[in-house]
């Protein structure tokens, strides 16, 4: 997506996949995590902790677009998400089909429980996902503040109510305000008031929760 503002300086999926697991590690998986559920899911990764295995989706969830390259949502694209997962999906079994079985094997489960998100590891990982993306948002505004606004971007993450981690909302309102403080530096008093509506959304929002 943030290709579409015609930046320069843009990060690759690998800095977004590194980010994300550095993430996975300082923010694990909620403290209500089941870790007996994990264990009766992930039979043959006993060795994992619930962290360690969120490490290792974040390392592999976009290993995909290495063939694909990054399919932006269907309303910039035009391919809808079935679509978009039938492409990773084969590109993902041309990655893998390079690999030991073994290994083969546990990142193509990796990349199909993150797709599905069907355990709490793979809930909890695409909240990193945003909110790494979050973080790419303001680095580049600080770069290119003069130029660009995002706010359109900031507006579509709270739109999809992605984040919903206690400890990740507090950190989204940081950011906000961190944001709020360079854009008055850099572009005067008169940005003031939409940096603070914001801020005040994404602060209500945490208090309905």
């Amino acid at each position: 997506m943030m290709l579409l503002t015609l930046m320069r300086h843009v990060n690759q999926c690998s800095d977004h996949m590194y980010r994300m697991a550095i993430l996975s590690l300082v923010l694990p998986p909620p403290l209500t995590f089941n870790t007996l559920q994990f264990t009766q899911f992930h039979p043959d990764v006993l060795m994992d902790s619930p962290t360690v295995r969120c490490m290792k989706m974040a390392l592999v969830h976009d290993l995909a677009e290495a063939i694909v390259g990054d399919i932006t949502p269907t309303e910039f694209s035009g391919i809808t998400k079935a679509q978009k997962h039938q492409l990773e999906s084969r590109a993902m079994n041309t990655i893998c089909s390079t690999l030991p079985y073994q290994i083969a094997k546990e990142i193509k489960e990796l990349w199909t429980e993150y797709e599905e998100s069907s355990t709490e590891c793979a809930k909890h990982v695409k909240e990193l996902d945003k909110f790494e993306l979050l973080i790419q948002a303001f680095e580049y505004e600080k770069i290119h503040l003069q130029t660009h606004d995002l706010q359109e971007f900031y507006e579509w993450i709270d739109k999809g109510n992605y984040l919903k981690d206690e400890r990740i909302l507090k950190l989204k309102e940081e950011l906000l305000k961190r944001r709020h403080e360079q854009v008055v530096i850099k572009r005067g008093p008169n940005a003031i008031n939409q940096m603070e509506a914001a801020l005040a959304e994404a602060a209500a929002k945490r208090d309905k929760r």
